[in-house]
């Protein structure tokens, strides 16, 4: 039986899709949250901009669900 390879410490994960060595399923899935602040939601978590991102207010805990 072999092991499977293992993603090295510290790779980036673009690097990784550009040589085929992992591939971005996420487009594929159903994505919601729990709660999200205007303008702060699906969207910006997926949109690959480092200067936009996920927030909340809402009362703990807080989920990102992810369906296949």
């Amino acid at each position: 039986m072999t092991t499977p390879n293992k993603t090295p410490p510290g790779a980036d994960p673009k690097q990784l899709e550009r040589t085929g060595t992992v591939r971005e399923i996420g487009s594929q899935a159903v994505w919601s949250l729990s709660s999200c602040k205007p303008g702060f939601g699906v969207d910006q978590l997926r949109d690959d901009n480092l200067e936009t991102y996920w927030q909340s207010d809402g009362s703990q805990p807080h989920l990102v669900n992810i369906q296949f």
